[in-house]
């Protein structure tokens, strides 16, 4: 049995169907959620004369109907803490 150490929120995006891009400073869909969050890989690449930087991260909690790529996951207790991630996948 997985040990959820981290706490996160979950929001979701509350912009406009006109907006240009997602707006997320609504009520959160979800908060306090046990979790853990996990790195899974990482990398920094050269882009033209540009350093990028690419971390990948494993969220992993009980299921919570309606959560979808278009939301996105702040840590707040945990390793993690402070970082937001995009949902890109829900399994």
């Amino acid at each position: 049995m997985t040990t959820y150490t981290d706490r996160i929120t979950i929001q979701q995006d509350s912009s406009d169907p006109s907006d240009m891009a997602p707006v997320f400073t609504g009520a959160a869909f979800a908060e306090n959620v046990p979790a853990l969050v996990q790195s899974v890989a990482g990398q920094e690449t050269y882009r033209g004369q540009q350093l990028t930087a690419e971390v990948d991260f494993v969220v992993e909690m009980w299921q919570l109907a309606s959560v979808t790529p278009e939301m996105r996951v702040v840590v707040d207790e945990g390793v993690q803490s402070g970082k937001t991630l995009e949902v890109q996948f829900v399994k």
